[in-house]
């Protein structure tokens, strides 16, 4: 399950493969169907785990037939990001400590609700082991494996089906929680809808329901509209032989086999049926008069946090489709942006004062990529300056009090303990922590206006209590006793506190009286209202509309305020599954409690871990080849025999990286057959026989090679909306050549009367060589929106290799490339620069890494460099299916460019233009390409050609 959706997947990409420090004390526990494998110092939340996971292991399986293998579950506990995954290639499932702080993930215990989504993701892969997908396994692996069933069954499917598991089978979950929902809401009510396949395959220019959201909406509707194992046999009908039943559309065809209706009809029905459902309740919504700060746009874009400066401007965080998260002033209308910062701020917390704005970022290790933190920084809104005042901590969601003098947080350490903490906002000096009473999570802490108090919420097993601390007496008052309602973001106005809650299946602002303990609704949203805040008389809040949620005030008329009930209902919500699994959710469940023994997980004894075998390596050349990659990360192994299909020859390898320590080291070995055709036909004279003799040449060796390098990476950094990364790496390759032969052929024959020889030895091409090199990498980049084509940014290699230690073939090369992305004259628009150089000195025992310029023929060079610059920008967003579902097109680019090298002393130059169609997929499978058609001319020899490429 990936938690974080658009806004922070440059932070979990890599994940995979990235590791945690060395130093770790890892432990483990195996239970009968799970083997937990944890740092020594979670122990006991491992324990937990290990009983929850058996506790609803069985109820979780698709089938009871089905053939269960232990699974690893790897808890960390180092990291800042929340989230959790299931993975094949290896098989296993990894969850991170920190749970998510954001609107819409329900108020579920944090490794309670990976237990029921996670859990239920085990057990779809357990499930999708049939038919053909289990000869697939059989064959060649996890990772074919992994490949063919998320290519024929669509990822709402797998999200979906577990969102409702997760709703079902908990007091919570994301399908009870308004927030959930809202997009399918806002596109159903206004008329809106999208067509399936952009549902399927997404768009740039639009935001629509993601995975989780309509892949919910539709299993349930499946499920409820054709029975519980309806979406079962839809996926073994599916993956029994999907390419006879209909090799283009394999899934549709299934669902339209099981259900009688197509996919396009179900969809249309479950948002019919959706849209009823919400009509009346919507309708009889009475809105509050609202005054908007913002104006209206055409493309989505959000508006967050408001707060009222000291002289009447709005401070906010804007963010949209068209623009990466930013801080921003509003004046009478007047919009003026201030700082860019990064995604993560959405997830991990953001505030401002008025005077101050306060964050909370991403800080990642620059090895260690899955140890981070979430570390603090203040800007002043007068003078621009910001501060830094924590550094490797993981705190969230701060608030600075009115004054600027105090912070406060919630702290999250690797022990799993939340604390309230309070910081000094010049030094970041703690100044008190308090564990919460009933020891749960710390989300959304408020200052007082006088910063006396701070009200937040704790979330715990029980779901979701205000509290309010008294910073001089240290004590805690419960306001808001445990409830499950998806209640965030409390703040202090007199003696009430306002916080956002779901009423009537609608988030609004509510206010709790905190002598009467009375509830009252404030604000009467048709979609939601969030993010509230305090201006004199007045409340500024984000109201939630069909163009994103913009900033709107109104006035606080206490007198106005509607009496609600304390304990409430959602109208559409109020969850009794129509294709109910059971009576009794996984928390209300009684089980034994065992504790488990804990055992040492030895590094050395898990370093190997086969999962997958595969026909092509790297190169796609035909192959038998399988690889490891142990649970933790810090092993991968591949070995195969290979075809090359160019030379007609085989080749054996193996290679392996070892990133358990600081410096990655790569070590491969390979032996086989070489061979080049020199492809032209020679002719030599005969002398006496008045003939000539016409002959082509191959030549062939025996290689032997074994390359070693070791790779230091040297900087990792997120700073505000950029990310920098850095390395430097040493090599070197021994290469042994033997065998070395001219092969001659005669395509028209020998003359009569001449002898030749089939063979000749190449005495001087026997040897080996050593040559080293040494390579350095640097990048910075910029976030990008999605309209936005790619990052802008700089990246810079350099390459430098020689033969010191002398051998058969001596040479050198030095190599250096830089490309910048800069924005275009247009908005969304690039201009892409690429400067490269190389020099190759005397035998060619390196390749080339510059390519010549479009169109050009190339061959070996000792002197090139090369300028080539890009323009490029969008042209349309069809957002179009191709007829009979060929192709989907989402987006239409144009580009041009011009190539200028000089080569040996030789100038060459290029010229052209091209489009390029993004593709999100083919009929029903969702693959993303770029399909570019390029025409280029070259001036100087007058040639022209076209050329396709897919990147």
């Amino acid at each position: 399950m990936k938690y974080i959706k658009k806004i922070s997947i440059f932070l979990i990409s890599g994940f995979l493969f990235s590791q945690d420090s060395y130093s770790i004390d890892w432990k483990q526990i195996r239970t009968d169907n799970y083997q937990i494998i944890f740092p020594l110092e979670i122990s006991s939340e491992a324990q937990r785990v290990a009983n929850i996971m058996e506790n609803v292991h069985s109820d979780l399986q698709l089938s009871a037939d089905i053939k269960h293998k232990r699974v690893p579950i790897v808890l960390r506990n180092r990291s800042s990001i929340p989230n959790a995954y299931v993975s094949l290639a290896p098989r296993m499932s990894e969850w991170f400590n920190v749970p998510i702080m954001i609107k819409g993930m329900g108020t579920n215990e944090w490794y309670e609700d990976l237990a029921i989504h996670e859990g239920r993701h085990i057990a779809q892969y357990n499930f999708a082991d049939y038919g053909t997908a289990r000869l697939v396994k059989t064959l060649f692996g996890e990772s074919a494996f992994s490949m063919f069933t998320n290519f024929l069954l669509p990822s709402w499917y797998w999200e979906g089906d577990a969102v409702g598991i997760e709703t079902a089978f908990s007091n919570s979950g994301r399908g009870r929680v308004p927030y959930f929902d809202v997009l399918t809401r806002d596109l159903a009510l206004s008329g809106l809808s999208p067509s399936y396949q952009q549902i399927l395959f997404g768009s740039y220019k639009n935001v629509y329901p993601d995975q989780y959201e309509i892949g919910y909406l539709l299993t349930n509707h499946i499920k409820s509209e054709y029975g519980l194992e309806s979406l079962p046999s839809i996926v073994k009908t599916t993956l029994r032989w999907p390419f006879t039943l209909n090799p283009f559309l394999p899934f549709s065809r299934s669902v339209k086999k099981i259900t009688g209706s197509n996919i396009k009809d179900i969809y249309s029905d479950a948002m019919y049926d959706f849209k009823s459902s919400w009509e009346d309740q919507i309708n009889a919504i009475d809105e509050n008069e609202l005054e908007l700060i913002t104006e209206e746009t055409k493309i989505r874009t959000n508006y967050r946090f408001a707060t009222e400066s000291d002289d009447r401007s709005i401070v906010a965080l804007k963010y949209g489709i068209a623009d990466t998260p930013k801080i921003v002033r509003i004046n009478n209308g007047n919009e003026k942006d201030i700082l860019s910062l990064s995604s993560s701020v959405m997830i991990f917390g953001f505030h401002s004062n008025g005077n101050q704005a306060i964050w909370s970022y991403y800080n990642p290790d620059k090895r260690w990529t899955k140890q981070s933190w979430a570390d603090v920084e203040i800007l002043d809104l007068q003078s621009n300056k910001i501060r830094r005042i924590s550094n490797k901590s993981r705190i969230y969601s701060p608030n600075i009090s009115k004054d600027g003098s105090k912070i406060v947080a919630t702290s999250f350490s690797e022990e799993r303990v939340s604390l309230l903490v309070i910081m000094d906002s010049e030094t970041g000096k703690i100044l008190d922590r308090a564990l919460p009473p009933d020891k749960g999570i710390v989300m959304f802490p408020s200052w007082s206006e006088d910063a006396k108090r701070i009200v937040f919420i704790s979330q715990s097993a029980k779901g979701r209590t205000i509290y309010i601390y008294d910073t001089i007496k240290r004590k805690f008052n419960k306001a808001k006793g445990p409830s499950w309602d998806d209640i965030s973001r409390p703040i202090f106005y007199n003696n009430y506190i306002l916080f956002e809650s779901p009423y009537k299946g609608v988030d609004n602002i509510l206010a709790l009286n905190l002598k009467e303990k009375e509830e009252y609704l404030v604000t009467s949203s048709r979609f939601g209202a969030y993010y509230p805040s305090i201006a004199d008389n007045r409340i500024l809040f984000s109201d939630y509309q069909s163009t994103g949620e913009k900033i709107v005030t109104m006035k606080l008329d206490i007198a106005s305020w509607k009496r609600i009930p304390n304990v409430r209902y959602d109208p559409i919500r109020f969850y009794k599954s129509t294709y109910a699994y059971n009576d009794q959710q996984f928390s209300e469940k009684k089980s034994l409690i065992i504790d488990y023994n804990i055992d040492s997980y030895n590094h050395y004894t898990n370093l190997f871990n086969f999962h997958s075998r595969y026909i092509f390596n790297d190169m796609m050349d035909p192959s038998i080849g399988i690889a490891s990659d142990n649970i933790l990360g810090t092993l991968s192994l591949s070995s195969d025999i290979s075809y090359n299909q160019n030379e007609e020859v085989n080749k054996i390898r193996a290679g392996l990286e070892y990133k358990r320590y600081y410096p990655i080291i790569n070590l491969e070995i390979s032996s086989g057959n070489r061979k080049i055709d020199y492809k032209n036909t020679y002719r030599q004279l005969i002398e006496g026989v008045n003939d000539t003799l016409e002959f082509k040449v191959k030549e062939s060796w025996n290689e032997f090679i074994f390359e070693f390098s070791t790779r230091l990476s040297l900087l990792n950094k997120f700073e505000r909306a950029f990310n920098s990364q850095a390395y430097f790496q040493f090599g070197s390759q021994y290469i042994s050549r033997t065998n070395s032969f001219y092969n001659f052929s005669f395509p028209n024959g020998v003359p009569f009367g001449v002898q030749v020889n089939s063979k000749q030895e190449l005495l001087d091409s026997n040897g080996g060589i050593l040559p080293v090199y040494l390579e350095a990498f640097y990048t910075k980049f910029h976030e990008k929106s999605s309209l936005d084509i790619d990052n802008t940014g700089v990246q810079i290699y350099a390459f430098y290799g020689a033969s010191p230690f002398g051998g058969s073939r001596k040479g050198s090369q030095l190599y250096f490339y830089m490309r910048n992305l800069m924005n275009g004259f247009a908005r969304h628009h690039q201009i892409i620069s690429v400067i490269e150089s190389e020099q190759n000195q005397r035998d060619n025992i390196f390749s080339t890494k510059m390519d010549y310029p479009v169109g050009s023929n190339w061959s070996f060079f000792k002197q090139g460099y090369k300028i080539k610059l890009k323009y490029q920008l969008p042209l349309a967003y069809p957002d179009y299916s191709l007829p009979a579902k060929l192709a989907y097109i989402k987006r239409i680019r144009l580009l041009t460019f011009t190539d200028i090298a000089n080569i040996d002393n030789i100038l060459q130059l290029s010229l052209g233009a091209g489009l390029t169609f993004d593709v999100g997929g083919f009929f029903d499978f969702k693959f993303p390409l770029p399909i570019t058609t390029l025409f280029y001319y070259l001036p100087k020899s007058n040639d022209k050609g076209f050329k396709i490429r897919f990147n």
